[in-house]
């Protein structure tokens, strides 16, 4: 693993990558970061395969999401993604709104981070009244040095963490949440949460929460 720092390339020693990132989710971007274009399925399951139990080992925990690198992505992809375990796979395409995955395993970012509507873009994410709205920036942090983008990046997490009402979520935490919300029961009177973790919903125009396994009498 690498750091960048203007146009310098420094290599983490593997006992201090845990401390960098801690805190951080971890995902596979390949072992190799080739060009899938050409490649069989047996190489692209090879190269997702060895990633996942490397990152795994020097981590310590699950490895649960796969980026791809540059833009090729197919259903043959997909389908690897899937047998090697992952539970997401983000692709490299923006959907240039504020919309849930349809499709965890084609996800796409929201915005690029070098996009020259940026911060518009995330304040219109703070201002819409849609439900269950999802802001994602993609980009490598080495451009942020390079292109100088910085300032704009800080000044962007400022203005969402001074919101109370975002869920700063990983893309781990979501497809669970939403894998839990697809397991809620409704019925005529009433909500149960029949997954294993807790859930959120709108009463009355209030937040409540219905831990695994209870009932809301609505």
């Amino acid at each position: 693993l690498y750091l960048i720092t203007g146009n310098e390339l420094t290599a983490i020693p593997e006992n201090q990558v845990a401390a960098v990132y801690k805190g951080h989710e971890i995902a596979s971007h390949s072992f190799s970061h080739p060009y899938f274009d050409n490649m069989e399925e047996t190489e692209i399951l090879k190269e997702l395969g060895a990633d996942k139990f490397f990152l795994e080992k020097l981590f310590g925990s699950e490895v649960e999401g796969y980026a791809t690198p540059f833009y090729y992505y197919s259903d043959t992809m997909a389908e690897c993604v899937k047998h090697c375990g992952f539970q997401y796979a983000r692709i490299s395409e923006e959907s240039n709104d504020y919309s849930i995955p349809a499709d965890f395993f084609r996800w796409k970012g929201s915005k690029f981070h070098w996009d020259a509507d940026l911060t518009a873009f995330v304040q219109g994410f703070l201002e819409t009244e849609q439900e269950l709205a999802l802001c994602q920036l993609v980009g490598h942090s080495y451009d942020l040095d390079v292109m100088d983008l910085w300032g704009k990046m800080e000044d962007i997490c400022r203005m969402v963490s001074e919101q109370a009402d975002v869920w700063p979520a990983t893309h781990g935490e979501l497809v669970r949440y939403l894998n839990n919300m697809a397991r809620a029961r409704f019925y005529w009177a009433g909500i149960r949460n029949e997954s294993d973790g807790e859930l959120w919903f709108s009463v009355d125009g209030g937040p409540v929460r219905l831990l695994p396994g209870e009932t809301l009498h609505v």
